[in-house]
């Protein structure tokens, strides 16, 4: 799941969206690929305290899902 990331436009971004709500789990992995720098990013934000940077990363991955999931456009 690394990658250099590589700037879609939106339009092709709510198709994703659209054929991942749909069942295609390509879509979906292409989607969460793209958004790997984000979810770490804010996981190593707010790994403080007791939270280790590796759960909140997971928990950072199925938000995004989740969020796929349930967008609407």
């Amino acid at each position: 799941m690394t990658g250099k990331y590589v700037p879609v436009a939106k339009e092709d971004t709510y198709k994703l969206i659209n054929e991942a709500q749909n069942g295609n789990q390509q879509a979906k992995e292409i989607i969460v690929n793209q958004n790997i720098g984000l979810v770490k990013n804010l996981a190593m934000k707010y790994a403080v305290g007791s939270y280790e940077p590796e759960d909140l990363i997971q928990v950072g991955f199925l938000g995004l899902v989740k969020a796929i999931d349930r967008y609407r456009l």
